[in-house]
């Protein structure tokens, strides 16, 4: 669909009617989104991708340093078009006995992450999350899969950037 008329340079929030099991991501090209919010600059064409469902995949798991279940890990499951698709990131924290769980995942394919000391660093950055994408595992969600994996976590000694 395409809107007829301008829009005032600002920040907009999309939605649909509320429901508990609902998930709306919104990626763009020539706007800054976060979730379903879209952040519009003065003079810029924007194109929209939407994703709304209800309900969504799940990737849960452990993750293992040394072969062992490590705690404070910070996981994450990447989009693989990162550039356009960023909204449809999820993140947690390992447990004290290793497990995560990122829920309300969109159906594609990801890179599942466990960077350690991570926390400080600028890991929204398409560029930090490079460095660690050939060593993250991938995985095919589907709408309602519900996926258990263990994840290698890496050690971010590029430190804070």
């Amino acid at each position: 669909f395409d809107f007829m008329r301008e829009f005032s340079a600002g920040t907009y929030e999309l939605s649909l009617r509320r429901d508990p099991e609902a998930s709306l991501v919104v990626t763009a090209s020539g706007a800054k989104t976060a979730g379903s919010t879209i952040e519009i600059s003065d003079g810029q064409n924007v194109e929209l991708k939407i994703f709304a469902s209800r309900g969504g995949g799940q990737v849960a798991g452990v993750a293992m340093k040394d072969g062992k279940p490590a705690d404070g890990v910070m996981m994450l499951l990447v989009p693989v078009d990162l550039e356009h698709e960023s909204g449809l990131m999820r993140i947690d924290q390992s447990d004290s006995d290793g497990s995560f769980r990122l829920a309300r995942v969109v159906a594609r394919k990801y890179t599942i992450l466990g960077i350690e000391d991570a926390w400080s660093a600028e890991w929204t950055s398409s560029d930090f999350l490079r460095k660690f994408l050939a060593g993250g595992q991938v995985v095919e969600v589907g709408a309602d899969a519900k996926i258990k994996v263990n994840v290698n976590v890496q050690k971010n000694v590029i430190g804070p950037e």
